[in-house]
């Protein structure tokens, strides 16, 4: 698959928004345009549209939204049923179909079938002008055969086939996003931006190591080390003066950890952009004394800009997805999309800005 370095565009996955397209589909459509988002990857709730693609395709281009692609079950792509698969999501102008889920994908007694699957429906969909592929939950890097489930997979699989990298279950797996970007170049053609937040809090001593892109920064060692958190404190209060120009009116302690987290973001250095909404939108917030990391891009503890960087100069992604698996206890969903579109753009727009080479 290609490595063309392009500026990726940016879809949402209707998975986030699921709910609310069973009680309104078109509305939630609306809502979506409205707030910004040109593109969709479609899930498998499709509304009254289910066997209607020129209806909804009409329904599309009078809002001006793209299709992406779509994530699809196995049993849409066997032979008996991929032809009508690949029409429907062909009319819509999809690009890519990925298998967004199968319980094989971890599973050593169905791991096989599974990998003859999706290479028989690549094979049959290539014919139609469809790229196929597969997404990630937690589970398929589990320990396997001396490796993971996900990297047999991808090893099991040409260079053609999708590895769509859902960077919050990765994160959520333990596993380092940017190694696996690195490890499958030019194979994450689309990309699924989620943020993740740990279980535990900031207070907690007995911890797990953090990956290499979840923010480490100075902080990284005490944590590893299950230091109590005052000494990150501490830390922080010596970063002040570079978060300053950051984070108006100046701001310490625990907001003060968090604005220098950002503002130290691998390769970003002290600049203005590296802290997009850190502090513009509240950043975490305060409970008891304690920081809420919240489930919002910009707002949690993963590297987006060296993400970023990665998935376009390594992973070769032409999509990025925002998919908001959670929002924050009293926001809507959309809203919390919304969030995590406007920190992801400065984020994107702040890289692309030094990368003048890179296709816009």
């Amino acid at each position: 698959m290609t490595t063309e370095k392009i500026e990726p565009q940016l879809g949402v996955q209707l998975w986030s928004v699921r709910h609310e397209l069973n009680r309104d589909f078109s509305g939630t459509l609306k809502r979506l345009k409205a707030a910004g988002f040109n593109a969709i990857e479609l899930a498998t709730e499709l509304g009254p549209y289910k066997e209607k693609p020129k209806e909804l395709r009409s329904l599309l281009e009078q809002l001006k939204l793209k299709v992406s692609g779509a994530h699809v079950s196995i049993t849409q792509l066997l032979p008996e049923s991929i032809d009508a698969t690949a029409t429907y999501y062909q009319t819509l102008g999809a690009e890519y179909l990925i298998v967004g889920w199968d319980p094989r994908s971890w599973d050593p007694n169905g791991v096989d079938k599974l990998i003859s699957q999706l290479r028989s429906a690549q094979s049959v969909l290539s014919k139609y002008g469809l790229k196929m592929g597969f997404h990630n939950h937690d589970k398929e890097f589990s320990t396997y055969q001396n490796t993971t489930f996900w990297d047999y997979i991808s090893q099991s699989t040409d260079d053609n086939f999708i590895l769509q990298l859902d960077i919050g279950w990765i994160s959520a797996a333990g596993k380092d996003p940017i190694s696996y970007l690195k490890r499958y170049p030019g194979r994450t053609y689309t990309t699924h931006f989620k943020s993740w937040v740990p279980d535990e809090n900031i207070n907690n001593k007995a911890r797990e190591p953090l990956n290499n892109s979840v923010i480490p920064l100075a902080c990284k060692a005490v944590h590893n080390q299950g230091a109590a958190s005052q000494e990150c404190l501490d830390l922080s209060r010596s970063c002040n003066a570079e978060c300053e120009s950051l984070c108006e009116p100046r701001r310490a302690g625990l907001e003060g950890y968090s604005c220098c987290v950002a503002a130290l973001a691998k390769g970003y250095g002290h600049s203005r952009r590296a802290a997009p909404n850190i502090c513009s939108l509240q950043g975490p917030q305060r409970h008891y004394g304690v920081i809420q990391r919240l489930p919002i891009i910009g707002m949690d503890l993963i590297d987006w800009p060296s993400i970023i960087e990665a998935s376009i100069e390594v992973g070769g992604s032409q999509w990025i997805i925002l998919e908001q698996e959670t929002a924050p206890k009293g926001m809507e969903t959309i809203e919390a999309l919304i969030k995590s579109k406007a920190n992801l753009q400065q984020y994107l727009s702040s890289y692309m800005s030094t990368r003048k080479d890179i296709k816009s």
